[in-house]
């Protein structure tokens, strides 16, 4: 378990400690529980981390897109947005408006407002692509670490599939012992058609999507299943 807050925590139990609690109603477990949605407690928590507008260039992106997760963050606790691309963009230009604010703010650190000095902004992102960098960012637990380039792709690059969508990629798998012999590129098709329509009805009630797998995780799944239940299944 670790904290939502900081300093950030983590205590570790055993199956038989969870038990124990769970038994002497001492452990209460709620469903999203530290979402940001459900505990008003971390709501305001999300300010900007850095004490001072940044020299390097990489923190000054990251800097930025903090800025329009955390304003897009605003809208949707209110309830002013929900996480579709179409809701996303019909706010953009107003919170692109408040991130243009902050940033000018930032750059000119307090000095006062002259004319012709130098001040860089950034085109503001797509809908989608905002939509990624604040998935990214909530999975990091509002964490500008989070926004870093390619810090969702790091350590263990092996796909990290929820319950749900090993379930369904375990169903697309068992096609492949049947008497209708599909073949391993055919199984491979019907499963990331199979999650590609899942996916387009998680992100139209904005959730996020799972990752469809790749030909060669399906080719594996398929290489872990029992030969001899494949060869009954296949030829009887």
């Amino acid at each position: 378990l670790e904290t939502v807050r900081e300093p950030r925590v983590t205590e570790y139990f055993s199956h038989d400690q969870l038990d124990e609690l769970g038994r002497l109603e001492r452990l209460k477990y709620v469903r999203d529980g530290a979402a940001l949605k459900m505990n008003p407690a971390i709501r305001n928590r999300l300010e900007v981390e850095f004490p001072e507008f940044p020299d390097d260039p990489v923190k000054q992106k990251v800097l930025w897109k903090k800025l329009y997760c955390d304003e897009l963050n605003r809208l949707l606790v209110g309830g002013h947005s929900i996480r579709t691309d179409r809701s996303i963009a019909a706010v953009l230009a107003e919170v692109s408006i408040a991130v243009s604010r902050k940033w000018r703010a930032m750059q000119k650190e307090g000095k006062k407002k002259r004319a012709g000095t130098d001040l860089n902004f950034k085109e503001e992102p797509s809908p989608r692509t905002l939509l990624r960098w604040f998935w990214n960012y909530e999975r990091s637990g509002y964490r500008a670490i989070g926004l870093q380039e390619n810090y969702s792709n790091s350590g263990n690059r092996t796909p990290r599939f929820p319950p749900e969508a090993m379930a369904l990629l375990t169903r697309c798998v068992q096609g492949y012992a049947t008497r209708r012999r599909k073949t391993k590129k055919r199984i491979v098709e019907d499963t990331q058609a199979a999650f590609e329509e899942v996916n387009s009805r998680r992100l139209a009630e904005g959730m996020r999507p799972w990752p469809v797998p790749g030909a060669s995780t399906v080719r594996r799944a398929i290489g872990k299943l029992d030969k001899f239940y494949v060869a009954c299944q296949r030829y009887g």
